[in-house]
């Protein structure tokens, strides 16, 4: 568990050396809306960072009219 663990954190840190997050976005989920799609085709942000960004809130259980907070990121230079 600790090597799957170190593993994703690298992931995370080499995902946060490219990119930073520029500003916060309220999000209202909207009927047949689920959170993959917002992440890779909507926002284009993972998953994990929109979960730091909520932690208050079961992600899992998400329905319409829920509001979400989306890092908007953008690409170090």
């Amino acid at each position: 568990m600790a090597k799957r663990e170190a593993f994703h954190q690298q992931i995370q840190d080499e995902f946060l050396k490219k990119y930073k997050v520029e500003s916060v976005k309220t999000h209202v989920i909207k009927p047949r809306q689920n959170l993959w799609s917002l992440c890779n085709y909507k926002y284009k942000v993972p998953y994990w960072l929109v979960q730091r960004y909520n932690q208050d809130k079961d992600l899992v259980k998400v329905k319409a009219g829920d509001k979400i907070q989306i890092p908007i990121i953008s690409r170090e230079l």
